[in-house]
């Protein structure tokens, strides 16, 4: 009765082992959406809700804005995908919990949620970092108001 125990245990180990995230993947990824001067401190990170916080300091609340712009358009492909203009969301519900400046240094909390398929081990996935400048003030910058007189024909 053992041994038939222990064997019908082992044939659910690939099952197992199929059903658990790739942790490890995480670190790639944050090479890619962070910036040069946003540096973290702390990590907190949950599979069973989806939730990534951050903690860290950076040289200025511009560098913390761009770090949250590029995570908010930051989308992914898997080895499935078949049309690269649906690309989902790799994270979601982007918060900046706290954030502050003191002496030259700004600090900030992030709180995020993110696709569980970007860990998934039977996906070979690819994130897609924006390349363009992201943030409210430079998409939506209004044209200038006062234009040179034109001078008249005669």
């Amino acid at each position: 009765d053992k041994i038939l125990t222990i064997q019908n245990q082992l044939t659910t180990l690939p099952q197992l082992h199929a059903q658990k995230p790739v942790a490890s993947r995480l670190f790639k990824y944050l090479v890619q959406v962070t910036p040069a001067t946003v540096k973290m401190s702390q990590l907190d990170m949950d599979f069973s809700t989806k939730t990534l916080n951050i903690t860290g300091e950076s040289d200025s609340l511009s560098s913390i804005n761009k770090f949250v712009d590029t995570l908010k358009f930051t989308t992914y492909s898997s080895s499935d995908s078949a049309d690269p203009t649906k690309d989902p969301k790799a994270f979601s519900n982007i918060v900046v919990a706290s954030f502050g400046l003191e002496n030259g240094k700004a600090s900030y909390t992030i709180n995020l949620n993110f696709d569980d398929k970007i860990f998934d081990i039977s996906q070979d996935i690819k994130l897609t970092v924006p390349k363009i400048i992201t943030t409210v003030s430079e998409t939506e910058k209004p044209a200038a108001i006062f234009q040179p007189k034109t001078q008249e024909k005669n």
